[in-house]
């Protein structure tokens, strides 16, 4: 999540109540960042993309391993999430 861009990052409750309200009082803004992350989600993890990375994984484990790359994809995120 790019925060602010496609998605809302935050770390205390607090964080997460002042970003609540700016999308309540910023509807526009609010708009904004869910479509620029709706669109992010379709690219990065569309189906074929979700279907090679599972297919490379499978293939890896039944040669006895993880495949390359594992570990460096990202994970899917919702569009407002909690950062570590």
């Amino acid at each position: 999540v790019s925060h602010e861009r496609t998605g809302l990052v935050f770390s205390s409750p607090e964080e997460f109540v002042a970003l609540g309200q700016r999308l309540l009082a910023e509807p526009d803004w609010a708009s904004a960042v869910a479509a620029r992350g709706q669109r992010h989600v379709k690219e990065a993890y569309a189906p074929a993309s979700e279907q090679a990375a599972y297919g490379a994984l499978l293939r890896g484990l039944q040669r006895g391993g993880p495949p390359s790359g594992v570990g460096g994809r990202k994970q899917s995120t919702a569009s407002l999430t909690e950062s570590d």
